[in-house]
């Protein structure tokens, strides 16, 4: 089985979960006003790959539970006149998908951002579309040349042996 040599993050299957400080806005007409606020007195530096705003729920994520606690959270709303109301905490994808997969189950628990790598992608389908083929062409070529760095080392060169195979 041929499989793809991959960074870690695109192996990823389960979605990592961190705190955050969730609040409703209750008057839909002042959702803009509220983001706009926020992304001044409390930008949204660390959970850029999560939308600001849950607009099925009318939910707005505030913080992460890391950076305030809620007193100090609840002062910087006051004192930006930033009416949120129910303030509690979510737990929420803490990194960005990087798959299709990840994407849809990170955008079960909260909407995300999602920036698919085509180059990425169209690799991985391509080995699993062609998976088989591929094995049956390579496995006898890899072997052709290690066959013939073990000639080369018999014969006292160096043992390096190379097939160069259009699939």
């Amino acid at each position: 089985m041929i499989k793809a040599v991959v960074e870690p993050k695109y192996e990823r299957k389960n979605i990592e979960l961190e705190e955050f400080w969730v609040a409703v806005i209750e008057d839909k007409k002042t959702t803009c006003d509220v983001i706009k606020k926020l992304n001044y007195c409390l930008p949204n530096d660390l959970f850029k790959h999560l939308k600001r705003i849950n607009g099925k729920n009318m939910l707005v994520i505030l913080a992460s539970y890391k950076s305030f606690d809620e007193k100090f959270l609840k002062q910087i709303l006051s004192s930006n006149t930033i009416e949120v109301f129910n303030i509690s905490l979510y737990k929420l994808p803490k990194f960005p998908a990087y798959t299709r997969t990840q994407y849809e189950l990170s955008n079960k628990i909260w909407p995300t951002h999602y920036y698919e790598n085509k180059k990425y992608t169209n690799q991985l389908n391509f080995l699993n579309y062609y998976n088989t083929n591929l094995e049956a062409i390579m496995i006898p070529n890899m072997m052709e040349a290690i066959k013939m760095a073990h000639k080369a080392l018999m014969d006292n060169n160096e043992p390096v042996g190379a097939v160069i195979v259009d699939p």
